[in-house]
């Protein structure tokens, strides 16, 4: 489990956020942290939203690792609408062309919505969790029509129109920004396209004070009070 001092920030990263992917947790939190993703209803919406789940957590030092943190996503289709379900129902698409893939000018934008916090003896916190942002992206059928990769992806931040270039299957970035269009930047034919794998995003969670700490932190303020009224 993982378990921090009163009032420590842990950084860490979650990769494989993606249809079919439970997303696996590395950095800071990895230690005995799982990860479970959801979602429900996004085929067919112009825009929906999904989540990932880490439980495992012991961030308020009371029972043993018993805290959750939930995370929810968007997901928004231009050209179509999102599509996550394909040949082997682990990517995301659009699904207006038909093929369930992105190709002009068809985007997918995903952004960070909110974070909770829920304690083992049920209390829930929020405005807890900081989004760093999306640092990472994998993608699947960059070459659609039998040459060699030579096709591309552009992202943008903030929900705007695509713009940085990307050429690799895989890619890594660094990106503060709670919003990422991906569109694409140009296609040598009209096979050309690609699919969404999966995302990585980073995240920094904040340690909840002991209660019992508080409690006595607050009793010896009053103790202080009451002496100087004296």
């Amino acid at each position: 489990s993982v378990s921090l001092a009163s009032g420590a920030t842990l950084s860490f990263n979650v990769s494989g956020v993606g249809p079919g992917q439970g997303g696996t947790v590395s950095g800071g939190a990895g230690a005995g942290v799982t990860s479970v993703y959801s979602t429900t209803g996004i085929d067919g919406l112009a825009s929906s939203t999904f989540t990932i789940t880490l439980s495992n957590l012991d961030l308020d030092g009371v029972g043993a690792a018993d805290d959750t943190a939930s995370f929810t996503f968007g997901i928004a289709a231009t050209g179509g609408s999102p599509n996550e379900i394909d040949d082997n129902g682990s990517q995301w698409g659009v699904s207006g062309n038909g093929a369930g893939r992105l190709n002009g000018p068809e985007t997918l934008t995903f952004s960070f919505d909110s974070s909770s916090i829920t304690l083992g003896n049920g209390s829930t916190y929020t405005g807890l969790v900081e989004f760093i942002g999306f640092n990472g992206i994998d993608f699947n059928q960059f070459t659609n029509d039998g040459s060699a990769p030579d096709d591309s992806a552009s992202l943008a931040f903030g929900g705007g129109l695509p713009s940085a270039t990307l050429t690799d299957a895989s890619n890594t970035f660094g990106a503060d920004s709670g919003d990422m269009t991906i569109g694409v930047a140009s296609a040598d034919s009209p096979n050309d396209g690609f699919k969404v794998q999966s995302l990585r995003v980073r995240f920094g969670l904040e340690q909840i004070p002991e209660p019992s700490s508080s409690m006595l932190v607050a009793l010896s303020g009053l103790s202080l009070v009451l002496r100087r009224r004296r």
